[in-house]
């Protein structure tokens, strides 16, 4: 059994949302009629509240999930933006795509 890095670089990168007053949100999508059941879900981090500033939505690329990829980036950003940082279908805490094998 050995150390895994996963679970440190997860909680810098929830610490450093956290301190840019972003807070995990989650939304449910619809589906199409001709989809399986379940919900199909997006998970994203977002300032709480009505928008103040203008909105800035910043995308992932490939990789785990958008809280990695953004840590750095989003304290500078959400002072001067309403931050919106999502994980895409399939990545992070958002639900597999519809077109997904089970």
């Amino acid at each position: 059994m050995g150390f895994s890095f996963l679970p440190v670089m997860e909680y810098l990168s929830r610490r450093a949302f956290h301190a840019a007053r972003l807070c995990p949100h989650t939304v449910t999508l619809p589906r199409d009629p001709g989809e399986g059941s379940g919900a199909r879900t997006i998970h994203y981090w977002a300032p709480p509240g009505e928008p103040r500033l203008p909105p800035l939505l910043l995308i992932h690329g490939f990789g785990p999930m958008a809280t990695w990829q953004w840590r750095r980036q989003v304290g500078p950003f959400s002072r001067r933006f309403h931050v919106v940082v999502p994980d895409l279908l399939c990545f992070g805490g958002s639900s597999p795509s519809p077109s997904s094998p089970a």
